[in-house]
């Protein structure tokens, strides 16, 4: 009887800070370790698994560049579990716009359909103490616009209210991301003209909220993303944008 020839892989044998970082991430993950948690020190750690400090230090770099956990020096500092980040997202996202990847048409397209999707859990969720966060978000920007200031990240703390609003942590996460992004190209480019507009157009977005009109708010948002995005090009004058982060 003639056999099949199978190829089988070498085994791999994973690093020990690698095994440290699956255990930590298991001991987050099934609930043992929570949000706000200290850490071991990296010598209390080392001699609890019989490892060196540098593979502990390692394995704790690691989790902080998932963003998994925070780390600060000094007599107070350490590790300790954070709040679950989109960070990670904008970073690759960057990346893909750095190698010209992605274009501002790919991130108004993404922002479209993402937008609308939040608007609608917003037409179903808002509460009137929602309306007058978004209200003084939207007045906020105006004073620093009569300051004579631009207003970029204070409106783009109003679209993060949104998502807030909406719920979806799904949602809110990739929607960040691509604000992150478009927050990058903002200030390198745009004036405190754009702001002016932008920041009255969000007052125009609040008075259809409270028209309960889901059809003109959803049509509304869509002129207001696409506006943005051809604003930007022209004060660009067609030149790439670069994104730092």
């Amino acid at each position: 009887m003639s056999s099949t020839k199978i190829e089988y892989e070498p085994i791999k044998i994973k690093n020990t800070f690698e095994f440290i970082v699956d255990q930590l991430r298991k001991k987050i993950f099934n609930g043992e370790l929570k949000i706000g948690d200290r850490l071991p020190t990296e010598r209390e750690l080392a001699q609890q698994v019989k490892v060196s400090r540098n593979t502990v230090r390692q394995a704790y770099q690691i989790l902080n560049t998932l963003d998994i956990v925070d780390i600060s020096k000094g007599a107070n500092g350490g590790a300790v579990i954070r709040e679950p980040s989109h960070r990670p997202l904008t970073q690759a996202l960057n990346n893909l716009m750095g190698l010209g990847r992605i274009k501002l048409e790919d991130m108004t397209e993404a922002r479209l359909f993402l937008e609308k999707d939040i608007i609608e859990l917003v037409h179903q969720r808002v509460k009137p103490a929602d309306i007058e966060i978004l209200e003084q978000c939207a007045q906020k920007s105006m004073d620093l616009i009569e300051q004579g200031t631009v207003a970029h990240k204070q409106n783009f703390i109003f679209h993060q209210h949104l998502a807030d609003i909406g719920g979806n942590p799904i949602l809110k996460m990739a929607y960040a991301s691509v604000l992150d992004l478009l927050n990058m190209i903002v200030e390198t480019t745009a004036d405190i003209t754009m702001s002016a507009i932008i920041a009255q157009e969000h007052l125009e977005f609040i008075h259809l909220l409270k028209k309960n009109d889901l059809d003109r708010l959803i049509k509304y948002t869509e002129a207001h993303i696409r506006g943005s995005n051809e604003r930007l090009y022209a004060i660009s004058d067609g030149k790439p944008f670069l994104t730092m982060w």
